[in-house]
């Protein structure tokens, strides 16, 4: 029977054996912890609520200042945003966040998703709604064919002299949970927060995550779309929390 999962309980099933496994986790737990503290402090919300929805490259600070704020600190070496890495094919390409922990080189490519909560909702759907794209392909492209297809490709061995004897890759998926058609806060929204993460996790079984995490506010916080002017424009859409995924990759895979 299939565990039921909890918010904010950082989740891991990677194995022992591999190479780094255990830093993977160990950093990963911390990391999970100290962003999901960070993106869901009032300051950072209100922030959100003033301006719009967080994409990848907006989110790149909050991931350092996790980085800098965790139990990590002090092991942490290096980091870089948007480090250069050749590709297997030698094209030039670059990888969105590189840190060192514990004698250990990470090469981190993050994507952010956001997965519409109404498919997950008890309320009745509205025409619109109805018409929205199922959320599978939101859940599954940013992993299947964003994140872990751009990490294989990275030829790390031309880059021997500047890591450390342990290179990890890690894939990571931040889903946020919006919504975009209701106009207030949506009834039940912890519940459909929750269905929200299940879904996520089922998604991604051919190619699961080692580590998952999710967290649901307090009180949603009203924004606006990417697309949407922050000046003079009201609100329209609402953030009601999010999922962490993320994978240790060995440097030949």
């Amino acid at each position: 029977m299939a565990i039921k999962k909890q918010k904010n309980i950082f989740y891991y099933s990677n194995n022992d054996t591999q190479v780094g496994s255990r830093i993977a986790r160990e950093l990963t737990s911390n990391l999970f912890i100290s962003f999901s503290n960070n993106l869901a402090s009032e300051k950072s919300l209100d922030f959100i609520g003033r301006t719009r929805l967080p994409n990848e490259r907006e989110l790149y600070g909050m991931f350092i200042k996790a980085l800098a704020e965790s139990d990590l600190k002090n092991e942490l070496g290096y980091v870089a945003t948007e480090f250069q890495v050749n590709r297997i094919d030698d094209a030039k390409g670059r990888v969105d966040i590189f840190f060192s922990y514990r004698k250990t080189s990470f090469l981190l490519e993050l994507k952010v998703a956001r997965i519409g909560l109404p498919k997950f909702s008890d309320e009745e759907q509205s025409e619109e709604e109805r018409k929205d794209e199922s959320p599978v392909s939101r859940i599954v492209n940013p992993w299947l064919k964003g994140v872990i297809p751009q990490l294989k490709c990275l030829n790390v061995e031309a880059l021997k002299n500047c890591l450390h004897e342990k290179v990890i890759k890690m894939p990571m998926v931040v889903y946020l949970y919006v919504d975009w058609r209701k106009l207030d806060i949506r009834d039940g929204w912890q519940k459909s927060a929750d269905r929200a993460h299940d879904c996520i996790i089922a998604n991604l079984k051919s190619c699961a995550p080692d580590f998952e995490y999710f967290t649901v506010f307090d009180k949603p916080i009203r924004t606006r779309k990417r697309r949407t002017s922050i000046f003079d424009s009201k609100h329209d859409a609402t953030l009601y929390g999010f999922s962490l995924v993320a994978s240790a990759m060995g440097e030949s895979e």
